[in-house]
Formats: structure tokens, sequence, C-alpha cells
């Protein structure tokens, strides 16, 4: 069993977690975090395709600066048709733009994506999460769209999208922010 060495402070003990706020619907500079490691679908259309778990913080200056978003990335094969199989093109975009090599035949590592930034929407979204039986209705973030210089940042934001399919709900209240590009040169485009 492992010790752990620890310096607990009474003045800041809560009973509960604090709630988390995500960002106000707005174009930011994420970085990745985190990512994970052989991970494979294990359904859907293509089970067995391989995906990556993106962990990705806000890195621009200002109060949103280190909230999270977690973002999935399905490597989906071309295919052998005419046309590329759907959804192979979004991961080629992702590639494109973190930076990576997104064209031809070429090999990766995971872990190259970690400290990659790129410039993204984030949208606002609603889940519910049970806890001890009682259901919880949180906010989240997610990544509506990143940003290339073939697929530029617009100069106003896209109109909010439908809800998706699985009813997770944008949310229409939540204010617009748009905000600067953390450093130039770290974004690759």
């Amino acid at each position: 069993m492992a010790r752990i060495n620890y310096m607990g402070d009474a003045q800041a003990e809560k009973t509960q977690q604090g709630q988390f706020n995500p960002a106000p619907r707005g174009i930011y500079t994420l970085q990745i975090a985190d990512h994970s490691d052989g991970e494979v679908t294990r359904g859907g259309k293509n089970p067995g395709t391989p995906i990556t778990k993106l962990e990705c913080e806000i890195a621009d200056d200002g109060e949103h600066f280190g909230k999270r978003v977690w973002h999935n990335v399905t490597w989906i094969p071309r295919g052998t048709g005419e046309k590329a199989n759907p959804g192979h093109g979004m991961a080629v975009h992702f590639l494109h733009a973190v930076g990576l090599q997104y064209d031809g035949e070429f090999s990766f590592e995971e872990s190259d994506f970690q400290g990659r930034r790129f410039r993204a929407l984030l949208g606002v979204t609603t889940y519910d999460k049970v806890v001890n039986g009682r259901t919880y209705t949180n906010e989240k973030n997610f990544i509506e769209e990143v940003y290339t210089e073939q697929h530029p940042e617009p100069n106003e934001l896209p109109a909010l999208r439908a809800p998706r399919k699985d009813a997770r709900q944008l949310l229409k209240h939540k204010q617009v922010e748009r905000h600067d590009v953390a450093d130039d040169e770290t974004v690759p485009f």
C-alpha cells in the first residue's frame, strides 16, 4: 500500500466538489495536455479502428485559462473507393490543425500530440450525470470546429448548429467570446 504525505488546510474544507463552469462559446487557442495510448473503437461502423482521446486546455490568457475540453479523433482509413470514407477527412483536418503531416503515407506516435496547440471554436453542451441515484445536469465544452489556413477562423462566430443526434443541447443563452491567439508562434499555421 502506498503512503501519502499530505498537508491539509482546514480553512479550505468543502463538503462538495465545486461547480465547473465551462468557457463561453467562442474561439480559443487549445493546447493538448494529455492523450490516450493505443485505444481502439469497440463498436460503430468501424470496430477496432484506432482512436485517440485528447484532453485539451485553453491556452489563452484570461479567466478561462486552463479550462479543459475533451476531444476524440478516430483514425478512419481513407478506403479504396473514389470517395474517402466518411470521417477520414475530419481526422486529416485535425492532423493539419495541430501541425502534423496530413497528406500521403506516414506514421506518428500519439505522444506527438503532447503540447501541440491549435485554434478551435468551443461550444457548450449539457449532459446528465448520475451520482448515488441522483441525476445532475452539468455543462461542458466541446469542439465545434478546428481551424487551419485552408479553413481559417471566421471574422464572426458561426451560427449555432442544430442539436446533435445524441440529444445533447447547445445552450443558446451562453455569451459569445472571441480570444486572441495565445502566442502566434505556437499555432502551426
